[in-house]
């Protein structure tokens, strides 16, 4: 089997706390974004 995809090796446990922050930051304004864009269609 190929392995295709690996998480990121980080030095210390923060800088992956740090990671995951962005990335939930990342996908909480991208779906506010959507969200934003559906309630203007609608009205």
């Amino acid at each position: 089997m190929k392995i295709k995809h690996t998480h990121p090796a980080y030095d210390t446990p923060e800088q992956r706390r740090q990671a995951i922050l962005d990335v939930k930051k990342t996908c909480t304004a991208a779906l506010r974004s959507a969200k934003e864009a559906s309630d203007k269609q609608d009205a």
